[in-house]
C-alpha cells in the first residue's frame, strides 16, 4: 500500500491544512482544514490537490464586503498594470476560483492566466 503524502501545513485556495482526522489505511485520506475565513471543514486528499476543494463553503454562501472573498482585492500585476484579481479575471474571462487556486500553489500571473493578453479583441 501507498504512503500517504503529509499535507499538514500546506494551503490550498483558501484552506490551510491542519491535520490527518482518517484512520491510518482508511482510504480516501480526510484532513481538518481551515479556511482564510476562520471556518474548519474535512477535505479529502485528492480533493485538495487537484484544487477541486477551496474553500469551508465560504465561497457559496452569501457574505458581507469584508469578507476576503467578497473583496476581491488581491491585487495582480500582468503586462505592466496591477488591478484586483477579479478584474482581471472578467477582463481574460477567466474563472476566479481556478486562478486564485493557482495563484496561492505559486504560479506566476502569466502561466495562471493562461497567456491570454488583454489586448485581444
Amino acid at each position: 500500500m501507498k504512503k500517504a503524502i503529509d499535507l499538514s501545513g500546506e494551503k490550498y485556495g483558501m484552506l490551510t491544512v491542519n491535520r490527518r482526522v482518517s484512520a491510518y489505511g482508511q482510504v480516501p485520506v480526510r484532513w481538518l482544514c481551515v479556511c482564510d475565513c476562520g471556518g474548519e471543514c474535512v477535505r479529502p486528499s485528492q480533493h485538495l490537490r487537484i484544487g477541486r476543494a477551496f474553500s469551508c463553503g465560504c465561497s457559496r454562501k452569501p457574505r458581507g464586503k469584508d469578507h476576503p472573498v467578497q473583496q476581491g482585492n488581491k491585487m495582480v500585476t500582468y503586462f505592466g498594470q496591477t488591478r484586483p484579481l477579479a478584474e482581471w479575471c472578467r477582463v481574460l474571462d477567466l474563472n476566479y476560483q481556478k486562478v486564485y487556486a493557482r495563484l496561492q500553489r505559486g504560479w506566476d500571473a502569466k502561466t495562471a492566466f493562461e497567456n491570454k493578453s488583454p489586448y485581444q479583441s
